[in-house]
């Protein structure tokens, strides 16, 4: 009897690991989408300082290493050299990985033009990236992944429902 217990125990406990995982994941790519809305949204109401008398340009530096919100000056244009970081999304160690476009970037940069928050997109060399390409943000843990597409193109940004185990 305690034998039979011992193993529904371990099979419940294996469940709920895997449910913690998968849900750390989940919150991940979420915190990602909430985000880039946010960001949107401070450009479309007018990221404006009033005592400076200038917009900004807000956006998000994306490595493999993590996330940062960054803000640049707006002079007839975004200033996408030189920026400032605004602020870490911490994960906590909570996934092990961030892949961009499968790995194939070791980062990009993501930011929102003032005044319709029009979408630009670059890799880590600050090269644009074409409008044909879409951006893949990637997070895994332990076999589980969920990811949020970025396309330059229509400026829409959306979190990829699919979530695989291997």
């Amino acid at each position: 009897m305690i034998s039979i217990l011992g193993i529904l125990a371990y099979f419940v406990i294996a469940d709920y690991n895997g449910e913690i995982k998968r849900s750390r994941v989940r919150v991940a790519a979420e915190t990602l989408y909430s985000e880039l809305q946010d960001l949107s949204m401070r450009v479309v109401s007018g990221s404006y300082d009033i005592a400076e008398d200038e917009f900004y340009c807000w956006g998000l530096q994306i490595t493999v290493d993590g996330i940062s919100r960054v803000i640049a000056d707006y002079d007839d244009g975004c200033d996408y050299v030189n920026f400032e970081l605004e602020s870490e999304l911490i994960f906590e160690n909570s996934i092990e990985s961030i892949l961009v476009n499968e790995g194939a970037l070791w980062g990009a940069y993501v930011f929102f033009d003032p005044p319709y928050s029009d979408l630009k997109v670059f890799d880590i060399d600050m090269n644009e990236l074409s409008s044909e390409d879409e951006l893949l943000v990637s997070f895994e843990s332990y076999g589980y992944s969920k990811s949020v597409s970025i396309n330059p193109l229509t400026g829409n940004f959306e979190l990829v429902d699919e979530e695989s185990s291997e």
